[in-house]
C-alpha cells in the first residue's frame, strides 16, 4: 500500500492567517496532547487576516492541522476519525467565513527523514509502532511537528472531490 504525507499544496502560498499572535499559541499549545486537546471548545470561532490573493483552501497546516468540513466528511466515511473540534475562520474585513476542524488521529512517534536525489526527493518514516495496514490515516509525531499520513484510497478519494490546497508527497514507510 502506497502511503502519502497530507500537505498544503506549493500553489497555495496566500491561506488565511490568524492575526492573533497569543490564540495562535494558544491553539498550538492546547492542541498539542490528547488532554489539553479535550480542552478546545467544541466551537471556536477565531479572527484572520486575509488579502487578495487569499485562498480558502481545504487543509490548512499551521499553526495546526486544520481541515475543512468536506475533507472530514471524507475521512468519517473511512472511519478512521477519532476526535474533531469545530474552528470557524472569521474574516471580518470581506465579511467572509469557512469551517474547518482540529482533528485528532492516531498518533506514534517516528523519525521522517529527507533523500533527495536527481529526480525527486524520498521520504521515509521510520518507527518502532506496528502500523495497521487497515488505518487509512495516522499522524506521526517528530520531534515538535505533526505530520498526517494516509494512505492510496484515501488520497484518491480527497483527489476526485476537487477540494482546494491538497498536496501529497508519497513517504516510504520502514517495514511495511
Amino acid at each position: 500500500m502506497k502511503y502519502f504525507i497530507l500537505t498544503l499544496d506549493k500553489s497555495c502560498q496566500f491561506v488565511p492567517q490568524i492575526r492573533d499572535p497569543v490564540l495562535t499559541n494558544k491553539l498550538l499549545l492546547l492542541s498539542r496532547d490528547m488532554d489539553t486537546f479535550l480542552m478546545l471548545p467544541e466551537h471556536w470561532m477565531i479572527p484572520i487576516d486575509t488579502t487578495e490573493q487569499t485562498i480558502w483552501a481545504d487543509i490548512l497546516i499551521y499553526p495546526v492541522f486544520m481541515v475543512s468540513r468536506e475533507i472530514i466528511n471524507v475521512i468519517s466515511i473511512y472511519g478512521d476519525l477519532n476526535y474533531s473540534k469545530n474552528v470557524i475562520l472569521l474574516d471580518q474585513k470581506n465579511r467572509e467565513y469557512k469551517d474547518y476542524c482540529i482533528s485528532r488521529f492516531i498518533q506514534i512517534n517516528g523519525s521522517i527523514s529527507y533523500d533527495t536525489d536527481q529526480e525527486k526527493t524520498i521520504v521515509t518514516l521510520r518507527t518502532n509502532h506496528e502500523i495497521n495496514r487497515w488505518n487509512n490515516i495516522f499522524q506521526v509525531i517528530f520531534k515538535t511537528k505533526v505530520y498526517t499520513i494516509i494512505n492510496l484510497d484515501l488520497a484518491e478519494s480527497l483527489l476526485r472531490r476537487n477540494l482546494k490546497g491538497i498536496g501529497l508527497e508519497e513517504v516510504i514507510i520502514d517495514g511495511l
